[in-house]
């Protein structure tokens, strides 16, 4: 595309490596040239990627009508060696608004910067390794393609010098759209370990076609893992006297944690779990500040102890306050929960609430849809752990709303029955863990159509003491 926004002062060069058309003149190639691929506006370099921009060269004196084309080099530097001395008409063709075509003479050594405007310029400003593998990369972005709306702007990094989108194998891109035409980003990437790694900003206008911009490469080396200066910094939810969910979220470089703690019976718990899975932690004393031991585990290293301090509710508090989230809305744990209550306390304020065709409106004392739950229906945490044997139905995805239940010996998981849920069952990839927290737990009673077996139990850490029976 010839957009004549711009003089060019020289020839766009053939890279030294570059492939042509076979020439018989061969023992005549005594000319040469070497050159660089110029911002007409700033004078620097402007960066392409391998086969990202590509000179075509047409003898205006020889036999040969074929224009040879070749590609620049990613740093957009070009020579060769090996030119017939003539006269040439030159035109460019990549990310960028491309010069006249030009008439000139390339004898030996002849000095060739060519000036082209790029559709967006790139910059890595500054760089920053953490815990040994994490780099955070701040670039800036112009884009200088007036005619485009937006742009994918974004990094590609891989092990090889000049990672470029266009070859698959070399590097891991990321990119997000922008329609500011400047700006400033910041990404954090996360590489292997004890690796040498290439980086690049990259960019893309939205009728560029496939051609990309480039900045210059940083070249990074990554240690082992270290997390030895990574905070713990975790939010306690869902807080009752004796239990707690943990709300925090870390860097892949972390995969696992390590949980450490005096149970209200004065034994050690210890507890290692992927970061994926949701923390929590039971069995605490009740109305006191309890301390937890955290170690983060990264690329099989332990880092240092974190202490978390989480206080519990008193057993004379209701099970949850206003502004507290349920545990994580299961809403058939939800209805089984207040199932259990309006079975419990309905007939004592209905006697007629057994028969009643409304009976499925369970006391919600569970916050649901933004409303703030009845004061005079919400269990105490006293009522929660005087739970000796539950039924919980349907399409249960979450167990964690029985860790208050510290007094629960027997458990029946159930399907939906007319009342909710009709015919669903719990998910088979609910996370049975919680219930090893229950002490007191005895018996698991599976109904039929449970999607569950004594295995999946034993393989959650459920203990051989408590029985697991299926019908």
């Amino acid at each position: 595309m010839n957009r004549n926004l711009i003089y060019c002062a020289s020839l766009l060069s053939l890279m030294s490596l570059a492939s042509c058309s076979i020439d018989d003149r061969y023992e005549e190639l005594t000319a040469s040239y070497h050159g660089m691929l110029t911002d007409s506006e700033t004078g620097g370099p402007v960066y392409t990627e391998y086969y990202g921009a590509s000179l075509l060269m047409a003898d205006t004196e020889g036999d040969i009508n074929q224009p040879i084309s070749s590609y620049i080099r990613p740093d957009g530097t070009y020579s060769n060696a090996y030119v017939y001395p003539s006269r040439y008409k030159v035109y460019a063709q990549g990310p960028f608004f491309e010069c006249d075509t030009l008439i000139g003479t390339v004898t030996e050594g002849t000095d060739m910067d060519v000036y082209v405007l790029p559709n967006v310029r790139l910059e890595i400003i500054d760089t920053e390794l953490e815990y040994g593998i994490a780099l955070t990369v701040r670039f800036r972005y112009e884009i200088v393609d007036y005619a485009s709306a937006s742009a994918e702007i974004g990094l590609i990094y891989g092990n090889r010098p000049y990672p470029g989108q266009r070859e698959t194998t070399s590097g891991e891109k990321r990119v997000q759209r922008v329609t500011e035409k400047e700006g400033e980003i910041s990404q954090t990437i996360y590489l292997d370990e004890n690796s040498t790694y290439y980086v690049r900003a990259l960019g893309h206008t939205s009728n560029a076609g496939d051609w990309w911009n480039y900045s210059d490469q940083i070249c990074v080396s990554t240690n082992s893992v270290d997390i030895s200066g990574l905070p713990v910094e975790a939010t306690a939810k869902g807080v009752s006297a004796t239990s707690a969910i943990l709300d925090w979220s870390f860097p892949p470089v972390v995969e696992a944690a390590r949980m450490r703690y005096m149970d209200s019976d004065g034994e050690s718990v210890d507890r290692t779990i992927p970061i994926s899975s949701v923390a929590w932690v039971a069995g605490l004393l009740p109305g006191q500040e309890n301390e937890v031991t955290v170690n983060l585990i990264g690329g099989g290293v332990a880092g240092p102890d974190n202490i978390l301090k989480i206080k519990t509710g008193a057993m004379s508090d209701v099970y949850m306050d206003d502004n507290a989230d349920p545990y994580w809305f299961d809403v058939n744990m939800k209805y089984s929960m207040s199932r259990y209550f309006a079975e419990l306390w309905a007939p004592q304020q209905d006697p007629g609430w057994a028969t009643s065709a409304f009976r499925h409106e369970f006391f919600d004392w569970w916050r649901a849809g933004g409303i703030v739950p009845n004061h005079n229906n919400l269990p105490l945490n006293s009522e929660m752990s005087e739970i000796t044997e539950l039924s919980v139905y349907g399409n249960i995805t979450s167990l964690l709303d029985l860790l208050p239940c510290i007094n629960i010996e027997v458990l029946h998981i159930l399907p939906g029955d007319d009342l909710f849920s009709t015919g669903e069952a719990i998910s088979p990839d609910t996370d049975l863990s919680p219930l090893s927290a229950l002490k007191k737990l005895k018996t698991v009673h599976l109904g039929a159509g449970i999607p569950l077996d004594e295995d999946d139990f034993r393989n959650a850490g459920i203990s051989d003491n408590v029985q697991i029976i299926k019908d």
